[in-house]
């Protein structure tokens, strides 16, 4: 039986190589118990866990893995039609079973990565869960508590309380090392409730974290962040419907994700600024946003990665696109029926002189057969643009027209990729409703059919 040593590590009483079917010796048992676990890092912490019926040497070998991941996908899909409220409970109830029997178990001082992936609502539980990974200095903590076909019930609330916190505390008498995160990297809460004092508290004081995101809390009203002193470098702002104002200013920020109305932000002073991705529509409320550039203005001129999703452009037949002269990477993304989809993207590649790699994306809520609106989209020649992505692609007439204008604008265009998948679909969804997989490959062969119709010097990628 493993025992943990006094610095939180772990040592193995050493057992002989056993004879497993005769004259062949166990040579993976004998392994290291460093390798051993390094290779039960690998599987699923369900499949991890299942080793420990091999043998008494591999009894406990799976609860000294740094990497805490309760994704239950599979679990999920079997309760996401139950029978009655009770069938649903007993799903849930199994799921908080699992992850405290293992907790209960673990013996590792420290552990790298925390994951919790389910529907669990307004649990209690979640609190202690996060206690655990406080204790244990974990780097990484995600909690993606959202709801598939539930979307619109309680969701779970980060309180001072889990961070051993009165409520009339103050966040800025404490200090790191007391709520535990002092090696925290990453922090990504889904549908959880965090407010704006929480998030900034981390922001200010975890003195190694780099990587903050935060998707449907309707407690984020207003966010500030400034000050070059902190350590963040990735920051992912997304349908938190209730935020009122969001404040980026002179910080270390490479990349900025941000979901909502523009008229919110305010962007200054951010020198290491070199992505910004856009969203307006959500799958949950259905809204657009409008874009005035000038709420850019600060980084404009440094940007080489651009996404644009679902965004409405100031003036549809004449957008006004900003000169991006270090632009090398532009994602776009459209509802199939915006009939200036064209123009648009032939106004930023005038724009764009060093654009490298044009992503593009096309959602088909209906299908128009009629061509896009054409006017003013002028074909020009474009040196420096090499690689054409369609993501969802669908194989619809407009994306076959989008093709053709590249074709002739893009002169050393070497490589076009059509991806059919569509990623807001998870497994769940995958396995609930087989069609979204037979419409996948129905656009997978629309795909290889142009693909024969295209330059054979041209690289042409079905995925």
């Amino acid at each position: 039986m493993a025992e943990p040593n006094s610095k939180g590590g772990y040592h193995m009483k050493e057992r002989k190589k056993k004879d497993v079917a005769g004259n062949m010796e166990d040579r993976i048992s004998g392994l290291p118990d460093e390798i051993l676990v390094s290779i039960l890092s690998l599987l699923s912490l369900k499949e991890a866990q299942a080793t420990s019926i091999l043998s008494r040497r591999w009894h406990y070998v799976w609860a000294f893995s740094t990497t805490l991941n309760f994704d239950a996908e599979q679990r999920l899909i079997r309760f996401c039609k139950p029978k009655s409220d009770r069938e649903r409970e007993l799903g849930l109830c199994m799921y908080v079973d699992w992850v405290d029997s293992v907790l209960n178990q673990h013996r590792v001082a420290n552990i790298e990565r925390f994951r919790i992936a389910f529907e669990l609502g307004p649990r209690s539980c979640i609190d202690k869960w996060i206690q655990f990974a406080m204790r244990k200095g974990v780097q990484i903590l995600e909690l993606d508590l959202s709801a598939i076909l539930y979307p619109w019930g309680l969701q779970y609330k980060f309180s001072n309380q889990v961070l051993g916190i009165s409520e009339f505390s103050s966040f800025k008498a404490l200090c790191s090392e007391y709520i535990g995160f002092k090696f925290l990297k990453v922090l990504d809460f889904n549908r959880v409730d965090v407010d704006q004092d929480i998030l900034e508290y981390f922001i200010y004081n975890c003195p190694v974290l780099e990587r903050v995101a935060v998707c449907d809390s309707s407690l984020m009203v207003n966010l500030r962040v400034v000050g070059q002193s902190i350590a963040l470098k990735y920051l992912t702002i997304q349908q938190c419907l209730n935020l009122k104002s969001i404040e980026i200013c002179e910080a270390n920020l490479i990349s900025f994700t941000y979901g909502g109305d523009l008229e919110k932000l305010l962007l200054r002073n951010l020198p290491l600024l070199v992505e910004i991705s856009l969203s307006g529509m959500t799958r949950i409320t259905g809204w657009s946003a409008k874009i005035d550039f000038s709420y850019l203005s600060c980084c404009l001129s440094q940007l080489e990665i651009l996404k644009i999703n679902y965004i409405i452009l100031w003036g549809e037949t004449d957008p006004v696109i900003p000169s991006l002269p270090n632009l090398k990477c532009l994602e776009l993304a459209f509802d199939e029926d915006n009939n200036y989809a064209l123009l648009h993207i032939a106004f930023f590649i005038k724009q764009t002189p060093c654009l490298h790699t044009l992503v593009m994306k096309f959602r088909s809520w209906r299908c128009p057969k009629n061509p896009f609106a054409k006017k003013r989209a002028a074909r020009y020649s474009h040196d420096c643009l090499k690689v054409v992505k369609f993501l969802e692609y669908s194989g619809l007439s407009r994306q076959i027209e989008l093709v053709k204008y590249l074709m002739k604008t893009a002169s050393n265009l070497e490589k076009i990729i059509f991806d059919p998948v569509n990623r807001q679909y998870s497994g769940v969804h995958r396995l609930l409703f087989p069609h979204i997989v037979e419409m996948e490959e129905l656009s997978r062969a629309e795909a290889h059919q142009l693909k024969e119709k295209l330059p054979a010097t041209l690289d042409v990628v079905c995925q």
